[in-house]
C-alpha cells in the first residue's frame, strides 16, 4: 500500500504486479496515470479504479482501461469478485 501516486511511480519501478487498486484522484497524480504506467510495464496486470465519484460509472472505468470498478466504500465480496474475474 502507498499514500501517493508518485510512490505507487516509484513501487511500480521497482516492482511488478499482478493486481494494482488505485484511486481516481490522488495528490500529485491520479489513477489515469497509474494505469498508464501499470500497462506499460506489465500489460497482464489487473488493474481496479477504486473511487468515491459517484459520477464515474463502471463502462466509463472500462473504456479508460481500468479492468475493473469499485466504489467506496469496499464491498469485500465484490472486491473479490473483480480480483477473480480474468
Amino acid at each position: 500500500m502507498v499514500s501517493s501516486g508518485e510512490d505507487a511511480f516509484e513501487r511500480l519501478t521497482s516492482k511488478a504486479f499482478d493486481l494494482v487498486i488505485t484511486d481516481l484522484n490522488m495528490y500529485e497524480t491520479d489513477g489515469i496515470a497509474v494505469l498508464k504506467k501499470v500497462k506499460s510495464k506489465k500489460r497482464e496486470t489487473v488493474v481496479i479504479l477504486h473511487t468515491g465519484n459517484g459520477h464515474i460509472t463502471s463502462s466509463y472505468a472500462l473504456s479508460l482501461g481500468f479492468d475493473g470498478f469499485i466504489t467506496k466504500p469496499i464491498s469485500l465480496v465484490e472486491l473479490l469478485k473483480l480480483m477473480k474475474t480474468p
